[in-house]
């Protein structure tokens, strides 16, 4: 089950209703919300690139540097997810740190941050890709639904600036509909 932002109303009245909230659901509750608020959050679309979501490890490290095989073949390479852009596919499916060695079918190794971005701007939004992502150790394949790319989103500078506009509506959201609730609410 998915919430989507006609949900946030009825989510506020059940926190309103379930006070107080014990330490653990308040601070739980602000990552869901804000999930749920910016995935719901328009912008200019580029209808036709899907996009995951994520800022990559722009340093050089990647997978190679472990010398582990991996299912795509030979040794591992890959691209590290530094952060995540809440409210994108990416956000809901991958983790920090998690290295995305490439997509599982058809087989295709990631090298480079522009061999990812090439492949999955290459596909279209609402495409799955499946991945094979090292996490903790391990080989996972991860299946994501891929949204559309944001029009401005063109370089790391631009996605910054795309991801904090989007965060200070938020917080603006935040603070108006949910920190009230929380203030006394924490039992």
């Amino acid at each position: 089950m998915r919430l989507d932002r006609a949900d946030l109303a009825t989510l506020q009245q059940l926190v309103r209703h379930s006070r107080p909230l014990a330490p653990a659901q308040a601070a739980a509750l602000r990552p869901i919300v804000e999930e749920i608020f910016l995935a719901g959050e328009p912008y200019k679309k580029e209808a036709t690139q899907g996009f995951l979501g994520i800022m990559m490890d722009q340093s050089g490290f990647g997978a190679r540097d472990l010398q582990q095989p991996n299912d795509i073949g030979g040794q591992a390479s890959g691209v590290v997810v530094a952060d995540r852009f809440p409210g994108f596919c990416a956000s809901r499916s991958l983790h920090d740190g998690d290295v995305i060695l490439g997509a599982a079918e058809p087989a295709q190794a990631f090298n480079s941050p522009e061999d990812l971005k090439f492949a999955i701007g290459s596909l279209q939004p609402g495409s799955v890709v499946r991945l094979q992502v090292l996490r903790h150790g391990q080989v996972v394949e991860v299946p994501l639904k891929l949204d559309c790319k944001p029009a401005e989103v063109d370089s790391v500078e631009t996605a910054e600036s795309f991801r904090r506009e989007r965060a200070e509506k938020f917080d603006q959201y935040w603070h108006d509909t949910f920190a009230p609730l929380l203030k006394e609410s924490v039992g």
